[in-house]
């Protein structure tokens, strides 16, 4: 385990799995300094599908273990205010929902519209194209979902032009731009980045 914060209590320190490990990271799920390890265990599945057991290990923090369906799970950590799960599969267009910790469990985190989730869907694959990230905001940085259409191409280097909608996951804040190309190629292109404090989130 890693080390405890200062005053942290080394006993009860709960062991990690090491079987049928399919994935592993790290969040300070209590905002206590200690740092908790996730550690996902894939269960036998249908072909199509695995069932997915993620255990919280490392330190004291008794967390329920969170199960979860499906193929090529993944798993980020994104420290904001809040520490922040990203949870889901890189299947196909990847996609998932965002989770926090309430104490006990880890839960999904409720949006302005219901669970939160996101997604990476490229330009080929939706229309209109989806990513997620974080914003710089007079508030800090916040969770966005973003979507966006590539006018006469089917990339930031080959279209005309790019449109944007970026909406805030917790609050439904929305803005939009159009981003003239290739004169706009790298605002654009920093505009889709999926970085969160240092946490790369994109994967397409």
């Amino acid at each position: 385990p890693m080390l405890p914060a200062a005053g942290g209590d080394i006993d009860g320190i709960i062991d990690c799995p090491t079987e049928q490990v399919s994935d592993i990271a790290w969040a300070d799920l209590d905002g206590d300094g200690w740092i908790e390890q996730l550690v996902a265990q894939i269960g036998d599945g249908d072909g199509a599908t695995s069932p997915f057991t993620i255990t919280t290990c490392g330190t004291a923090l008794q967390v329920e273990p969170f199960e979860i369906t499906g193929d090529g799970l993944a798993i980020y950590s994104v420290s904001l205010d809040t520490e922040y799960l990203l949870i889901g599969f890189l299947e196909g267009a990847p996609n998932g929902g965002v989770y926090v910790f309430d104490g006990q469990a880890i839960v999904p985190l409720q949006g302005f519209d219901g669970p939160a989730r996101w997604a990476f869907a490229s330009p080929i694959m939706s229309d209109p194209a989806e990513t997620f990230g974080c914003l710089a905001t007079d508030r800090g940085l916040v969770l966005v979902n973003r979507f966006y259409r590539l006018v006469g191409g089917n990339d930031v280097s080959n279209s005309t032009s790019m449109e944007l909608t970026t909406v805030e996951v917790l609050t439904g804040v929305s803005t939009s731009t159009t981003f003239d190309l290739p004169e706009q190629q790298a605002e654009a292109g920093a505009a889709l980045t999926g970085d969160c404090n240092g946490v790369g989130i994109k994967t397409l």
